[in-house]
């Protein structure tokens, strides 16, 4: 294991909770601060996060009871913890950051850590309370379960992912990009939307993209997936090749939509007047494998 970012999850350890304690209390046991959405960022270029002892931790007031189990590399155990108990983490060098504002500078495995850790001190902050009954829910197995302290309903709970999807459109020799008004100035990216219950993953692909810009589609291929803790999904990515070229865009949810050959999105890139999404995301990579030359 030469990638110092590459952890061990080592699930069949989340009942041992006399090894886990232990573990929480050796000096190697490193911790991944949060302060609610937010994680703390080594400041010179924030490309890794910062890493602390738990003593550090304890000094700051954050309790380490609550620290989620995140694996083992190697023989040292690796926590997320959230300050967004206390009031001041003065005790703690740096500043938190949003993960949307560093997704782009890290590695795959650094992301990776980031939001196994943020998906799930995000899932046990907002399952504090039994859904079902009301009741306050109790902390179990290192933070993967939670549990019902109401003895009549005692329900167990587990953490959440909200499957997405996520599909590159072509035709022809032109793939579509669109832009959400919330994107940054200039970007585009391909098409994504939540599943709804009850359908498969390609029937969602399917109604998104008629939703959107209003066009049908086929073979509808699955490409790869990727964890995205905004705030708890699962980015399913899909290829398809639409029947026409004929866009009508949904103005609820698309600013823009517009076909790019490969010449015009290598230009518009070089010259800045097109951004595509981060390297670290699915969508970059649907739009880099077809940027790629053909044989």
């Amino acid at each position: 294991m030469n990638n110092p970012w590459r952890v061990d999850r080592f699930e069949q350890l989340r009942h041992d909770t006399m090894r886990l304690a232990q573990a929480r209390a050796r000096s190697a046991t490193r911790y991944v601060v949060f302060h609610g959405e937010r994680v703390f960022m080594e400041p010179s270029a924030r490309a890794e996060p910062m890493v602390f002892s738990g003593v550090q931790v304890s000094d700051a007031g954050i309790p380490l009871d609550r620290a989620v189990f995140l694996g083992f590399r190697g023989r040292d155990a690796w926590f997320a913890v959230d300050a967004e108990c206390v009031d001041e983490t003065a005790d703690l060098e740096g500043e938190p950051c949003s993960l949307r504002q560093v997704r782009k500078g890290v590695s795959g495995d650094v992301w990776a850590l980031l939001t196994h850790a943020r998906g799930l001190l995000t899932w046990n902050r907002r399952y504090a309370f039994c859904p079902l009954c009301g009741a306050p829910n109790r902390f179990a197995e290192e933070g993967y379960v939670r549990i019902c302290s109401n003895p009549d309903c005692a329900k167990l709970h587990f953490p959440r992912t909200d499957p997405a999807i996520i599909v590159r459109v072509t035709f022809g020799d032109r793939c579509l990009l669109a832009r959400q008004p919330q994107f940054a100035t200039g970007m585009r990216s391909v098409l994504a939307g939540f599943v709804e219950p009850g359908e498969t993953l390609e029937e969602a692909v399917a109604r998104e993209v008629y939703e959107e810009v209003h066009l049908a589609i086929d073979c509808v291929t699955y490409f790869g997936s990727q964890p995205w803790p905004f705030p708890l999904s699962l980015m399913v990515a899909f290829t398809a090749q639409a029947q026409s070229n004929a866009i009508r865009i949904d103005e609820r949810e698309i600013e823009a939509a517009a076909w790019y050959t490969r010449e015009e999105i290598h230009r518009g890139v070089d010259d800045q007047t097109l951004i595509l999404p981060g390297t670290n995301s699915i969508s970059r990579r649907l739009i880099d494998d077809w940027l790629k030359p053909k044989s």
